[in-house]
């Protein structure tokens, strides 16, 4: 039996057969006939004229349903304006595209420019703590450490072993500028593991062969001489003015013992940092020493890659350079 026969049934629809079948099927079934007595009691509800007023619904609510619906309607909001699909366009994408692009951009510059300062003063803490080592090098043996010219080998980056021999470098890193991006590369320790002793005789017994071993990041001094005839000797310990005795290694060809134009590849020919017999560390945008009247810190008054002229003359050259020019 489906709703509508029930429904037929109770507001008296249904005659003859269709009516004593469902009576038929309601004496029968208890819930068809559960069915059918709700049904009547549900239309009698509805036919009730006895009806309580609480229940009714209040007599102005048409009129204050429609006065809320036209103040709604008066006060507007963002979502009105918002379409309901925002439409995707190739051509909003490529202008986020290039705005994101732009500001990377912009970014890329400063992000280099602190890179290569930290670089920079990295490079500059290695020479301070260069400077230390001399300076303890200097308490004891009352002088700057400087190879014998009249030995058999007398390089420039000798200045090294000795300090090491001397135990005032314990750390060789300090000896690898950070700047120059070869750091990773190395394996090998920066300074000759033989003493020095050893390094003289076996240089003796085939010359030029240790020139390998001084190979680093950095320019050491070749001293001066008093005379074109005298031998070079150490720039003095103690002088009225600073004078460079470490800096950054220069543009150098060393098959031929000579010293290139421009500044210091270590920090992309920008300049060189430069460590001073005071343990001052500062920086040159060029090669020349204001001051002591120093044209280029890596060439002596007569541009030569010698010892200077003087005391005041400073000359850094890679450490695989002669004292002698050799």
């Amino acid at each position: 039996m489906n709703a509508t026969e029930l429904l037929d049934h109770a507001l008296g629809r249904l005659e003859g057969a269709e009516r004593e079948r469902i009576e038929e099927l309601a004496a029968s079934d208890s819930t068809v006939a559960t069915k059918l007595e709700l049904v009547r009691r549900r239309i009698d509800w509805l036919l009730d004229d006895d009806v309580d007023d609480s229940l009714l619904p209040p007599r102005d609510l048409t009129a204050r349903t429609l006065a809320r619906v036209a103040d709604a309607k008066s006060r507007w909001s963002i979502q009105e304006f918002v379409p309901v699909r925002v439409p995707f366009r190739w051509a909003d994408v490529a202008v986020a595209a290039t705005i994101l692009v732009a500001g990377v951009m912009t970014l890329i510059p400063p992000l280099h420019h602190s890179k290569t300062r930290m670089d920079q003063a990295a490079c500059a803490l290695n020479l301070r703590q260069l400077g230390v080592s001399l300076a303890q090098y200097v308490t004891s043996h009352r002088s700057f450490p400087y190879p014998d010219p009249e030995g058999p080998a007398p390089y420039a980056g000798a200045t090294t072993l000795m300090l090491k021999e001397a135990g005032h470098l314990s750390d060789e890193s300090v000896l690898d500028c950070p700047s120059n991006g070869r750091r990773d590369q190395r394996d090998t320790p920066r300074v000759p593991a033989l003493d020095l002793e050893t390094m003289c005789r076996r240089e003796a017994a085939n010359p030029l062969s240790m020139r390998h071993m001084f190979c680093s990041d950095y320019a050491f001094s070749l001293g001066y001489r008093t005379a074109p005839q005298d031998s070079p000797r150490p720039i003095p310990a103690l002088l009225t003015q600073r004078v460079p005795v470490i800096a950054d290694i220069p543009a150098h060809d060393e098959s031929k013992h000579t010293i290139l134009e421009g500044n210091s590849p270590n920090h992309h020919f920008r300049g060189q940092n430069v460590l001073y017999t005071d343990g001052h560390v500062g920086w040159l945008h060029d090669r020349r020493v204001f001051g002591i009247g120093d044209d280029d810190v890596f060439m002596n008054a007569a541009r030569r890659a010698e010892p200077g002229l003087h005391a005041r003359d400073a000359v850094l050259v890679p450490g695989c350079f002669r004292i002698d020019g050799k």
